[in-house]
Order: structure tokens, then C-alpha cells, then sequence
């Protein structure tokens, strides 16, 4: 889980507490590019600046400078924006290109995968809140090829069904966003020999480290000029056609 995400945690549960406000208030900043001093922050959520190094210890570190210096370097890593602005068509040409470099990069993953859906002709799509509409997408496209695809948009229902077929067939999670703590969770819980056999993971860098048990894995790096959902959403999209053309 990062910084972000045990942020967003802390910022939801239900009470009054000194650090469900702290978090709010990082949130808040964050989502408008800044990241604010121990003193100034202690003054923003009209705290005491100890009371500042007891909620990062909270969440795992060894005082406020080492949380606030590991902010600063995930933001900068994940959700920093590159400032240099590109033509519009040399932006989109690196974008595609880099897709391409991307899926040459994880043949054996997507070969993997496709030669156990082709052998099966049956496969379970598992996905986060944000990939939604890409799992739909997939399932669209296998569909039409005469494939069986399992797919529920209940996380519940959806580890469920995990549970009872990843010891025949493939599963393919699709993990995006912050809101899929729970369903990774839930998907540690299954045998791991399956995780590592039968398990294919499409995820972006951030969320990588969620994922060390899983066996098959296709992470999508982050750049600069593109690393918001927006963009994402496209590259999922083209890895799921990329296997689609493996399956025609």
C-alpha cells in the first residue's frame, strides 16, 4: 500500500481524530501539488507539531521528516505532472510508441496467457473500480471469439468465483487505482501455487507492491507526461486488444 493510499484509509474511518483530519488535510494539498512543511502543517490542522510525528509513526515511520521526504517521492514518481509540454501529435506518437516498446517487453506474459485461455476456452476476469469498464471490454471481445468469460462486477461475488475456479482455469486481474485493498486482500487468501500458475496480473507501477505473491505479471510503468488514469485506461486497452489478436 503507498503513502497515498493509507492516507485515503485513515481519511475514511469514523471518528474525530487528530489523524483522520491530518490525512484529510495532506489529501487536500495534495490534490492541489503541495506538500507542506512539518510547521506548516502543524498550523493548517491546528495540531501541535509532536502531534504531526505521532501520526507518522502511525502509519509506519520513524518520524515526520522520513514520511514527509517519502511523500515527496512517491508524488513526484507517480503523480507529478512533467512540466515540458509537447505538440499534441509528438506527445500522442511517444505515448503509442511507448505501448508498443511496453507489450514487446511482456510477450511471454501475454503468449502465457493466451495459449491457457486458447486451451481452456474459459476464462475469469477480476478488476479494481477503475477498470471497470476495460474488464467489460475484455470480456466483450473474448466473448465474440466464442470464449466462456466469468466476469461480476460484485468484489464478493468476484473472489468467489476466484476461489472456485483458479485451480482449472485463468484469472485475470485487472488492478487499478486506490480502492482495491479489500480485493487484494481476498485474493491472498487463495492457494498460492494458483496465484502463481493460474493468476494474471495487469497493473500499474504504484500498485506493484501489492502483488509479490502473484505468479504472472504485466506492470505498466509510469512517464511523466502521462501517467494519470486517463492514459492508463488506454494501455490497458491496448494490452487487452494485443490479446485479443493472439486469440483470432
Amino acid at each position: 500500500m503507498n503513502i497515498r493510499e493509507m492516507l485515503v484509509d485513515m481519511s475514511k474511518k469514523d471518528s474525530k481524530s487528530s489523524a483522520k483530519n491530518i490525512a484529510e488535510v495532506i489529501l487536500r494539498n495534495l490534490n492541489e501539488g503541495l506538500i507542506k512543511n512539518q510547521t506548516e502543517l502543524a498550523k493548517e490542522c491546528f495540531v501541535s507539531e509532536s502531534v504531526l510525528t505521532k501520526f507518522a509513526k502511525k502509519l509506519g515511520f520513524s518520524g515526520f521528516r522520513e514520511f514527509n521526504w517519502m511523500l515527496k517521492t512517491e508524488y513526484s514518481k507517480y503523480y507529478l505532472n512533467n512540466s515540458k509540454k509537447l505538440d499534441s501529435y509528438e506527445l500522442m506518437g511517444n505515448i503509442f510508441n511507448d505501448f508498443y516498446n511496453l507489450v514487446t517487453q511482456n510477450k511471454d506474459f501475454l503468449e502465457t496467457l493466451s495459449e491457457k485461455i486458447k486451451l481452456n476456452n474459459k476464462v475469469l476476469i477480476i478488476c479494481s473500480y477503475q477498470l471497470n469498464d476495460s474488464a467489460k471490454y475484455f470480456r466483450d471481445i473474448l466473448s465474440d471469439l466464442g470464449i466462456e468469460v466469468l466476469f461480476s462486477e460484485n468484489r464478493i461475488t468476484a473472489n468467489k468465483l476466484a476461489l472456485k475456479y483458479i485451480k482449472h482455469i485463468p484469472v485475470v486481474l485487472l488492478l487499478g487505482g486506490q480502492d482495491n485493498t479489500f480485493l487484494v486482500e481476498q485474493l491472498n487468501f487463495l492457494p498460492e501455487p494458483y496465484l502463481k500458475e493460474n493468476l494474471f496480473v495487469i497493473t500499474s507501477e504504484s500498485q506493484e507492491s501489492k502483488i509479490l505473491n502473484f505468479g504472472f505479471k504485466f506492470v505498466i510503468w509510469n512517464r511523466d507526461n502521462y501517467i494519470d488514469y486517463k492514459f492508463r485506461r488506454v494501455m490497458v486497452d491496448y494490452i487487452i486488444l494485443t490479446l485479443y489478436t493472439l486469440l483470432v
